[in-house]
């Protein structure tokens, strides 16, 4: 723009004119940078005529004109911007001495220039000028991005400032006013100012960090606003770290979440921010060595993490009690901290660890709604844990209000796949479905990618659908994302899960070996402590016993102990309604299991089965497991009626509950249940009992439906333990027959099959889908 452009142009002409023309002694022209106040000025003094009344025109901020002294005679034109203020100019106002013009009053309309100039400028005087010009070479425009930032919004309130960090889609109108050009989005104008505005952005938050003067205006308003707008916040970090300002950048990452950032920026931009933090201070701080010990954590690696905690913070670090105790000489960050890295440890809580948790839960502070929400998500694993089901949802919904209270979707979409998890576990499948719509929502607003998190709700997502009847979703996963989910960041709820249905879809989908192949994998990846060694091996025992391999599973479940042995289990009645601990039911109601089949007329043995059946910590899957062993034992007594009204109690609380892989799992008994006529037709009269069996794996029910019309029950079961490589002795044994007629049984089998040997026998068994 060229100095006489203002005088060339019909609009400002008038401008001119009209300062020219009126009467009042002062002109007042507020605008900000970029609007031509200096232009105006000099365009004014072009049309001033030399024998026009002495004129004073100032454009210089720092020594402004008196006006609380007019002389009289004189006219008075003052360029200022926005924030600056002008003694005794209100009182001229109050008399009707000022003609005030402002922004809207310089910018070009779009009848004012050439369709060239209006695109190029969208009416800002600024960018018409020759030096404002596009630059050949500079992609980030840096000229402009300068200029906004030194200049245009250089006198911005934090409240502003705060706008501009958490700007979405709408521009605020002060903002259009200072910057015309957002108000054309077809202009190539509007196009370099947005594209331009982010970095003079960074550049004005960046000033109030370097330099110490500015930094009163970084308030916590103006923190939260920045946390919420983690691109800015990255940003101003690196650039006071290219400065060599390593302190200011640290105390910056404590002040906006420290550890907590890695929820806004993601495990990637994260881990590099940390690391040059890092590299950036000689000694670490509190914080950035909390950081790197959760990155260690989300990558799976929990044991080097307290390591690396211990190696920092003491050897009180491995001791939760001693860290948790109000002697402790920890920071109540790090003790909290401490609370976190108990959810990706699998640790049966106690009564005294609780009342420990419960202690320092009351020292939360009330200010920090993130460092509540992870208190609360702790605890709501621990309450899993324990199968206290209500605690856990009333902690669940909790955590849930801290963490929207900081906004933090993708703490959020952990605790809606927490509850999704306690919905599965406790069958209410309807429930669960709104959970997971919640956590997919969460995850899609968290603002960054996370693949491993995708995984964790995929995993959830594939295991509603088996129970569902549908088992391709959680094949693929257990094909595809298995090594992902076993070698990063899982909690113990959710590993239970993927151990639990991956090994029954392998066993029933595949073979038995499949499914014990798949729980020697978690023996390596996840080699935690004792209590999940304890239960990956009770679960073998299970898979086994699923597969018609009972001699085995009783080697597997003799060694194991939670407390009590077969003998203790053969002996109790009460007790086993007292049982709490997790393990400690799985372990026991194996061994009934066992028994059940082995001895269903063991003596008492359904009064032990009621027992366990009155523990109100069982799962709902469990309950349908043990009512079906209990009708199985029921009918070998000789208690037909109580059996058959046993099987249909199993199918009205699938009906109202869920529960398909409660009932594969125990196919065994359950088939064996409704060959007897009698009681098939009573459970069929229900009209759920017909309905769930159609869902429950039509291929496997053919299959086996054929097998019984060419092979008695007999040989059938001898065919199963043949496919797990029993040899004839066992299967004698296990079958309480000679081993001459074993053979007799498997002559009759390869016969039936157009068979000579084992091998052949097993084979086609499998394709044809008799065994597993």
């Amino acid at each position: 723009m060229e100095p006489g452009f203002y005088a060339q142009t019909n609009e400002n002409k008038h401008l001119v004119e009209r300062i020219l023309l009126d009467v009042r002694p002062v002109t007042v022209v507020r605008a900000s940078a970029g609007f031509g106040k200096t232009w105006l000025l000099k365009a004014l003094i072009e049309a001033i005529p030399p024998s026009a009344t002495k004129w004073i025109l100032c454009d210089d901020h720092e020594t402004p004109p008196d006006l609380t002294r007019l002389e009289p005679g004189r006219r008075y034109v003052i360029a200022t911007r926005n924030h600056e203020t002008l003694p005794g100019l209100d009182r001229l106002r109050l008399y009707g001495q000022v003609l005030d013009l402002s922004g809207s009053d310089l910018v070009f309309p779009i009848n004012a220039l050439s369709v060239e100039d209006w695109d190029r400028c969208a009416g800002w005087p600024v960018l018409l000028s020759n030096a404002a010009a596009a630059p050949v070479g500079d992609p980030d425009d840096t000229r402009l991005t300068h200029f906004l930032a030194d200049c245009c919004l250089a006198d911005l309130t934090e409240a502003q400032v705060c706008a501009l960090v958490l700007g979405e889609h709408e521009w605020p109108s002060w903002l259009m006013e200072r910057l015309p050009p957002l108000a054309h989005p077809s202009t190539q104008a509007y196009r370099r100012v947005l594209a331009a505005l982010p970095g003079a952005v960074e550049k004005r938050l960046l000033s109030c960090f370097a330099d110490p003067a500015q930094q009163g205006l970084f308030s916590s308003t103006l923190a939260q606003a920045l946390t919420r707008k983690p691109v800015h916040l990255k940003a101003v970090i690196l650039q006071l770290l290219a400065r060599g300002q390593g302190g200011q950048a640290v105390s910056l990452f404590c002040k906006v979440g420290g550890w907590f950032l890695y929820y806004r920026l993601g495990h990637a931009a994260f881990q590099e921010l940390l690391s040059m933090l890092e590299a950036a201070c000689d000694e670490h701080s509190e914080e950035l060595i909390i950081s790197r010990a959760f990155v260690v954590i989300k990558a799976g690696d929990i044991g080097w993490a307290l390591q690396f905690l211990a190696r920092h913070f003491g050897p009180d670090m491995r001791d939760v009690l001693k860290v948790l105790s109000s002697e402790s000489a920890l920071s109540l960050r790090v003790r909290l901290f401490r609370i976190t890295v108990l959810i990706y440890e699998d640790v049966a809580p106690t009564d005294r660890l609780l009342n420990a948790l419960f202690d320092i839960g009351r020292d939360l502070p009330l200010n920090a709604p993130e460092q509540r929400g992870s208190f609360y998500n702790a605890m709501l694993e621990f309450f899993l844990r324990l199968r206290r089901y209500e605690e856990a949802d009333g902690m669940a919904e909790k955590a849930m209000a801290a963490y929207r209270q900081a906004d933090y979707p993708i703490l959020c979409f952990y605790i809606a796949l927490h509850q999704s998890v306690l919905s599965l576990l406790t069958s209410d499948f309807n429930r669960m479905v709104q959970f997971l719509r919640l956590a997919a929502d969460m995850l899609q607003n968290s603002g960054f990618d996370s693949p491993g998190d995708r995984r964790l709700m995929d995993l959830v997502n594939a295991c509603m659908a088996y129970e569902n009847g549908a088992p391709e979703a959680l094949l693929a996963f257990l094909d595809h994302d298995l090594s992902g989910l076993m070698e990063g960041e899982l909690w113990p709820s959710l590993a239970d899960i993927a151990i639990y249905y991956g090994s029954h879809a392998l066993s029933v989908h595949m073979s038995t070996r499949a499914g014990l192949r798949f729980l020697e994998r978690w023996s390596v990846y996840q080699p935690l402590n004792r209590q999940f060694r304890l239960s990956l091996e009770v679960r073998k025992a299970q898979i086994l016993q699923n597969g018609n391999g009972w001699g085995d599973a009783v080697r597997l479940l003799t060694p194991l102990s939670a407390g009590f042995n077969r003998v203790w289990i053969e002996s109790a009645e009460d007790a086993l309604a007292r049982l709490s601990a997790r393990n400690e039911i799985t372990l026991a109601m194996t061994w009934l299991r066992q028994i059940a089949y082995e001895r269903p007329s063991f003596l008492h043995l359904d009064r032990k089965l009621e027992m366990i059946l009155s523990n109100p910590h069982l799962l709902v899957r469990q309950e349908i497991a043990a009512t079906i062993w209990l009708a199985f034992v029921c009918r070998h007594t000789q208690q037909n009626s109580k059996a058959r009204n046993l099987l249909r109690q199993v199918f009205e609380l699938c009906a109202s509950h869920g529960g398909l892989t409660a009932l594969a799992e125990e196919w065994l008994f359950l088939d064996h249940l409704l060959q007897d006529k009698r009681m098939a037709e009573f459970v069929m009269a229900a009209t759920p009992a017909r309905a769930i069996l159609r869902r429950l794996d039509k291929g496997r029910q053919s299959s086996l439906a054929a097998a019984r019309t060419q092979l008695t029950q007999q040989e059938l079961k001898i065919l199963m333990m043949l496919a797990e490589g029993a040899s004839n002795k066992l299967i004698a044994r296990n079958c309480g027959i000679a081993e001459p007629t074993v053979k007799f049984h498997l002559k009759n089998v390869y016969r039936k099959l157009g068979c000579t040997r084992r091998h052949e026998a097993i084979a086609t068994a499998r394709a044809l889908g008799w065994v597993r």
